[in-house]
């Protein structure tokens, strides 16, 4: 075979690939090409969506573990200062703490206190702040009362210690003729004042400061 002949035939076959080639990509491969692209547009897209999405979720999740650290606060707040005056809650921790710490609680008297005037200074939004003051007598030893009296100023519920009257039981015993007096270290009486705090949403009136 002639070099000029291989040369054609060469060029002939070189051309048939090339076209086949061009008809292979324009069939195949350009729209495979093509559906790759709108495929990574999309996925794009996709992805950017989720991207925000994502970002909107951490917002909500977010505001929701405000929200509910906030009610968790505000049930705090209710149990150490609550909206009303809940007597009940007082004699009943009175009680409990008295049980407790092996002492008798022998009277308890409660008395609500007027509020507290407002000045012009506080903010609509604070609430007056009123006082149950009530009375307790409870018996028992000297170390066992200073545990009671640390719980209960220690309480969730806020109170404190006004005044405390302490009076020894004194016993009389007759020998005979003879007349013995008997302290008894573990049946002494104390009288407590004590002031528990409520919040108050009547509105009282305004006092002047004056100067």
């Amino acid at each position: 075979m002639k070099a000029s002949t291989k040369r054609s035939l060469s060029f002939l076959i070189s051309l048939a690939l090339i076209m086949l080639a061009s008809l292979v990509y324009g069939m195949f491969i350009r729209g495979a090409y093509t559906d790759i692209q709108t495929q990574r547009g999309t996925i794009a897209v996709l992805e950017n969506k989720l991207a925000e999405n994502q970002g909107v979720i951490q917002r909500i999740q977010a505001l929701l573990s405000r929200y509910q650290d906030s009610t968790l606060l505000q049930e705090k707040v209710n149990l150490a200062l609550p909206q009303t005056p809940f007597t009940s809650q007082i004699l009943s921790d009175a009680q409990v703490l008295a049980d407790v710490n092996g002492i008798k609680l022998l009277d308890a008297k409660i008395e609500t206190q007027p509020l507290r005037s407002r000045s012009v200074t506080t903010p609509k939004f604070v609430k007056d702040i009123g006082i149950s003051s009530f009375q307790l007598t409870v018996q028992g030893s000297y170390e066992k009362f200073k545990a009671f009296l640390a719980q209960l100023e220690n309480n969730v519920r806020i109170m404190d210690v006004q005044t405390i009257a302490i009076t020894p039981v004194i016993q009389v015993s007759q020998d005979g003729k003879v007349a013995t007096t008997v302290f008894n270290p573990d049946e002494i009486t104390y009288a407590l004042k004590v002031f528990a705090y409520y919040q108050n949403d009547v509105q009282q009136p305004v006092t002047l400061n004056s100067k």
